[in-house]
């Protein structure tokens, strides 16, 4: 594995950590779009082997500790917030990165305790997009919850504003999720999903024809009729690729985070879950315990206490700043200077 590249390094290791042993779901990206083959029963019977727990874990180990060898020595002395251990390396962004609050696909932000969760999709120039969410179990069996299932049914965990299809000059929909009573209605469910797919024209109109924005923001109630307020917006983020559908987000029930998901399925989707089973999303999931932007920095800088003793600072607490007392400041949505430590040998933030 002499002079790999740490990108490859990093994917090798979410492939060990994530092994399944029968049926494999393999899942590329390709011109911005997500391909997924789930593998047939003739092709696990052609399989030749099946990794032991032990070998898989071994393969892991040795990647890791290839990788911060290979990081080793590429920045400077570095100060770096314990809150970048939520934010995931930026290997995937497909559906474009304008908007506010962006993160690297299969970071995790915390939802504050109490607040109800709205996820909404507003567009223009297309007569329907139609928003839905997925719960899913720890055996990936799920409940939709979309224009379909919520029609006439509304509850205290789950409420839905309605299938709009007559959006052409502005069109909106949102599910408001209290995440206290859906845990104690479905004990079972581990994860939501959000998808957003355009129902027009027969799945024949992608998203880049379009205007979509999507997005999430913090509520008290459910379907509680306050008033907008923008500040309680926590994403808001243009869609668009030459794909109908769309993974916007996930929520991880169990530690009631949001994990950012923004990547699109290649093909022309019109009705969200009909061909989905999800569970190749699991590696999102688990992208930070894998690798992360704390342990990018940690292995490729020299670790400080305290600001004045770095080089640079590794934070989002001071905002937009580009710099803080002189030291260059890396955030979280700064994609191209955390990809540089990967890319570049040497590389400096």
């Amino acid at each position: 594995m002499s002079g790999m590249n740490p990108v490859i390094l990093i994917q090798l290791m979410q492939q060990y950590h994530d092994y399944k042993t029968e049926p494999r779901t393999f899942a590329f990206t390709k011109n911005y779009l997500k391909r997924v083959h789930r593998e047939t029963a003739e092709e696990t019977a052609r399989r030749k082997s099946v990794l032991r727990p032990q070998i898989r874990q071994y393969a892991e180990e040795t990647l890791k500790a290839k990788l911060r060898n290979t990081l080793k020595g590429r920045i400077g002395r570095v100060w770096i917030d314990p809150e970048m251990a939520k934010i995931a390396v930026p290997l995937e962004m497909a559906t474009g990165q304008t908007g506010y609050g962006i993160l690297p696909t299969g970071s995790r932000v915390k939802i504050p305790a109490g607040k109800v969760v709205r996820a909404f999709i507003y567009w223009e120039k297309v007569n329907d997009i139609d928003l839905s969410c997925f719960a899913i179990d720890g055996d990936g069996n799920r409940r939709e919850f979309s224009w379909r299932t919520m029609w006439n049914q509304q509850s205290p965990a789950v409420a839905f504003s309605g299938d709009q299809t007559n959006g052409y000059n502005g069109g909106s929909e949102y599910f408001d999720i209290n995440l206290k009573l859906l845990k104690a209605m479905y004990p079972e469910f581990r994860r939501i999903i959000f998808c957003a797919n355009i129902f027009s024209g027969s799945g024949r109109i992608h998203y880049n024809e379009v205007e979509c924005m999507a997005g999430f923001m913090l509520r008290e109630k459910i379907s509680s009729g306050e008033v907008y307020e923008p500040k309680t917006v926590k994403s808001s983020f243009r869609v668009t690729s030459d794909s109908s559908f769309a993974y916007l987000f996930g929520i991880d029930l169990e530690t009631q985070e949001m994990v950012w998901l923004n990547m699109t399925r290649a093909g022309d989707h019109a009705i969200a879950g009909e061909s989905d089973r999800f569970g190749w999303l699991d590696r999102y999931f688990s992208s930070t315990d894998v690798m992360n932007v704390q342990k990018l920095y940690q292995w490729a800088g020299t670790p400080v206490d305290k600001y004045a003793d770095a080089d640079v600072l590794v934070t989002d607490r001071f905002g937009p700043a580009e710099t803080f007392y002189g030291k260059p400041v890396v955030r979280s949505c700064d994609f191209e200077k955390i990809l540089q430590v990967l890319t570049k040998e040497g590389g400096a933030a």
